[in-house]
């Protein structure tokens, strides 16, 4: 698939999970529940991320959020 037909969604997951995945294996230590925090992040942004699509389809250009995250390693 070529990039130009990659959803922005998509393209955000691609450049991200590797990351994403580095930093929660550090901190997690296991590689079953990095995968699923990382999982869990991505479906917390995808939840979020067709709320600022609809906006910015308006007009509104939202500015960037960061997200975090969250391990629970107790």
């Amino acid at each position: 698939m070529s990039s130009e037909q990659k959803s922005p969604f998509q393209k955000i997951y691609e450049e991200n999970y590797m990351k994403m995945y580095h930093i929660a294996f550090g901190i997690l230590k296991h590689r079953m529940e990095a995968e699923n925090a990382v999982q869990e992040a991505f479906v917390s942004i995808a939840k979020n991320y067709k709320t600022c699509w609809n906006a910015h389809s308006y007009g509104f250009n939202p500015k960037p959020r960061i997200y975090y995250l969250k391990i629970d390693s107790g």
